[in-house]
């Protein structure tokens, strides 16, 4: 058996057909709730998703998934990185000099180590400074003359991190950074780094092979088909690195992920965090909604389907009303942030927060949303975030919030689950019932970052129970999945109490 690489994404292994078959089945994998499809119950789709492909006799496969094949006596991709460690230290030793603090242990070892085996996935918990680990290897690839590209998976980030490289004292790689995203169409890599979406780099990929290294942040969000592909056009990239907190929970999305990147390692969790000081504690506050005899039968009404399901939850008045008070009540005690699943649900919240708190302010749809409803929002203290914010209202939203007392910001999971930094954040209520690991462990680290004015990170998780004679139903089973995937494995303390709706 023989493995020849083709180039920086893909190799091709030499063996008998017998054994290709082998390792062809062994990387496949299902996907969740396959057969549950029509095509594949009536046999005309396969159940799973395969990772390789038998060509000429010959079996192609990504680079990252060599690395699980030592069973059939296949050795690791070879490590192709030419920098030695005594050059890592020396830089170290010299960037610390410019930079305002210092890196953390796990921070300088995840960045000396991404060196020196050119591709893996870093996982880094939320909160943990994985921009400064990033910044470091932009850095040092400045000062050696080459170039590279950062993905990132929304606008809130673009420009964030190249805010970060500048608080870093970073000056020159700050001014050799370019963006591309958020309303700058201008599309080159002349610089030393370029920080783009990836929705951006859809259309823009005939240069990708001149890069040097490319690191995607938040990778866990880079597993589908159109963003991997980029990955994979970076064809005669060496240096692959995958930062992450979490890693996905779809078995084919973190497959796909170590063919990419490689397997991943461990610096820093938020448990670690937490206990040595760096971070927040938090303190999940469980409350189970308990409903009436007629909730409960229109809700088995539903059947089983999910979207009527999640209806009927967006509409119930009882429900929205806590949702509202908690939201005010809460207020007092610091800066919160409310966080809904569909807008116009998030909407109808923001609307009600206002009427609660300002009877007599009328509230158009321009004040939650358009040209100048950031300016109207400042005036209370109440903030709205979606899709259809641009990138400057989401950046100032983001600063006043370190400025304010008591706010209150609702925003969607997709916007401010992944990578938006306020440390000044008290309070997260989960508005929207949620299964999702990575989305919930990613909010969760909204709060986790330190503040002068806070003790404890505080989370309201809102559960609703319809079963009949013990908790049940579709939402409190999604409750369980997040005690047993998030809360329970980094050791939140839970405190349940139920509430009832009637």
């Amino acid at each position: 058996m023989q493995v020849h690489k083709l180039n920086e994404s893909f190799s091709v292994i030499d063996a008998p057909l017998e054994k290709l078959k082998e390792i062809y089945d062994f990387l496949k994998v299902e996907r969740p709730g396959a057969f549950f499809e029509p095509a594949v119950q009536s046999g005309f789709k396969s159940p799973f998703d395969y990772f390789t492909s038998i060509q000429d006799k010959k079996l192609l496969i990504m680079n990252g998934h060599l690395q699980l094949l030592s069973s059939f006596g296949i050795s690791p991709e070879k490590n192709d990185s030419v920098f030695t460690t005594n050059e890592i230290d020396d830089f170290l030793k010299d960037v610390k000099k410019i930079l305002p603090f210092q890196p953390y242990d796990f921070q300088e070892t995840a960045f000396k180590e991404s060196l020196l085996n050119s591709k893996q996935i870093n996982r880094m918990c939320t909160g943990s400074g994985k921009s400064m680990t990033i910044s470091l290897i932009a850095e040092f690839f400045r000062r050696k003359g080459k170039k590279g590209l950062l993905l990132v998976p929304n606008i809130n980030l673009l420009t964030q991190f190249k805010s970060d490289i500048k608080e870093y004292n970073l000056i020159e790689l700050y001014e050799d950074t370019h963006t591309i995203g958020g309303g700058n169409t201008e599309r080159h890599f002349d610089c030393s780094l370029t920080i783009s979406t990836w929705q951006s780099m859809m259309s823009f990929k005939t240069k990708l092979d001149d890069l040097d290294y490319i690191i995607t942040d938040e990778c866990h969000r880079f597993a589908s088909n159109e963003t991997s592909a980029i990955v994979k056009e970076t064809t005669g990239c060496i240096y692959k690195w995958g930062f992450t907190g979490t890693l996905p929970e779809d078995p084919s999305m973190k497959m796909e992920l170590f063919g990419l990147f490689g397997l991943p390692k461990t610096y820093i969790t938020s448990s670690g965090l937490i206990e040595r000081g760096l971070a927040t504690p938090i303190k999940i506050n469980s409350l189970v909604f308990k409903y009436n005899q007629k909730d409960k039968n229109i809700f088995k009404g539903a059947g089983k389907l999910y979207a009527k399901q999640l209806k009927f939850l967006k509409d119930h008045d009882a429900r929205n009303d806590f949702i509202v008070n908690l939201s005010c009540r809460v207020r007092g005690t610091g800066n919160s942030l409310v966080l809904f699943q569909h807008t116009l649900h998030g909407k109808l919240l923001f609307m009600d927060v206002m009427k609660k708190l300002y009877p007599d302010v009328e509230v158009t749809n321009k004040d939650i949303t358009g040209k100048n409803s950031f300016e109207f929002q400042k005036k209370y203290s109440i903030y709205f975030l979606n899709g259809e914010d641009n990138a400057k209202t989401r950046e100032l939203t983001r600063k006043v919030l370190e400025e304010d007392a008591n706010a209150i910001l609702l925003a969607n999971y997709a916007i401010l689950s992944t990578g938006v930094n306020i440390k000044n954040l008290h309070n997260m209520i989960l508005s929207s019932p949620l299964k999702s690991y990575t989305t919930i462990t990613q909010s969760i680290g909204r709060g986790m970052r330190l503040h002068e004015s806070k003790e404890v990170f505080n989370v309201y998780d809102l559960i609703d129970d319809f079963g009949v004679r013990k908790p049940g139903g579709v939402f409190y089973k999604q409750y369980q999945h997040r005690k047993k995937t998030s809360y329970n494995p980094e050791g939140f303390p839970i405190f349940e109490r139920d509430v009832e709706l009637y």
